[in-house]
């Protein structure tokens, strides 16, 4: 155990973010919260505090309540960074799943904005709040729904990719940090019906499935209304620049989308055709 305590204090001794402390170290976020979790379990009354300086113990003790919050953090953080499947990023950091949900259930109880992100360097205070900012943006439009040419429509998932661009199953778990439950089923019945979220043999990321040679072979009609080889061209690419599968699903969402002239697609993309 004096290993363990010895690491948190060179942690802080160090006076470096906790990121720059990880990486100097060589150690995943999930490393050292095995280490944090098993010393906030243990009894000190009982065994003491071992080798640490009396003045020591009080800044140990604050920084072990301090450091969990930015490691749960950091590991969804990570994950959502990663562009991996949950399954793929587990058992790339060798995390098991119950610690991950853990991680998840125990941001709930800690308000990030309010009592800060000290321990973590900007990039991770910028990607986060970035995401909270997301994250609003598309809970305001899944609740109120989307205004266009003076109507309100649903939000549907280019709505999605056009204010987000990570993996459905990772932006799901993020918001499964922070919101409740009604505007998680709000949001899983947007992912689910475009069988992007847990289906990740049906689509989870760009590039796990790719339906475009197939879109081009198939003739797309709405209202009476065909889409032209060259509106598909421009549709597929304009999927691919707000980096979203493009897939069967995602291109008839699309192309509603551009016949009811809703889809700002000109002055971003030409209508030649996309090559990998």
């Amino acid at each position: 155990m004096n290993k363990q305590m010895n690491l948190i204090m060179e942690y802080v001794d160090s006076k470096k973010t906790l990121d720059d402390f990880l990486r100097a170290k060589n150690l995943l976020p999930g490393d050292l919260l095995t280490v944090v979790n098993k010393l906030m379990k243990v009894d000190y009354k009982e065994v003491g505090f071992g080798s640490l300086p009396v003045e020591s113990i009080d800044i140990y003790m604050n920084t072990l309540e301090s450091i969990k919050p930015c490691l749960n953090i950091m590991i969804l953080m990570d994950y959502i960074d990663s562009n991996l499947t949950l399954n793929e990023y587990l058992k790339s950091v060798g995390l098991g799943l119950k610690k991950f949900t853990d991680a998840i259930n125990e941001m709930k109880n800690y308000d990030y904005v309010d009592k800060g992100l000290g321990n973590l360097s900007l990039v991770y205070c910028g990607a986060y709040v970035d995401m909270l900012r997301k994250l609003t943006c598309i809970i305001n439009a899944l609740v109120n729904g989307v205004l266009v040419n003076g109507k309100t429509r649903k939000f549907d998932i280019i709505d999605y990719y056009e204010i987000c661009s990570v993996m459905p199953e990772a932006f799901f778990y993020f918001a499964k940090s922070c919101c409740s439950a009604n505007v998680l089923t709000l949001l899983a019945n947007v992912f689910t019906t475009e069988s992007l979220v847990f289906f990740p043999q049906a689509m989870t990321r760009v590039g796990v499935a790719d339906d475009t040679a197939k879109i081009r072979e198939t003739n797309y009609t709405f209202n009476n209304v065909t889409i032209s080889d060259e509106e598909k061209e421009m549709i597929i690419r304009y999927l691919i620049f707000i980096q979203a599968p493009v897939t069967n699903k995602t291109f008839k969402t699309a192309a509603k989308r551009y016949l009811s002239n809703d889809l700002y697609i000109y002055g971003v993309c030409d209508n030649k055709p996309y090559k990998k």
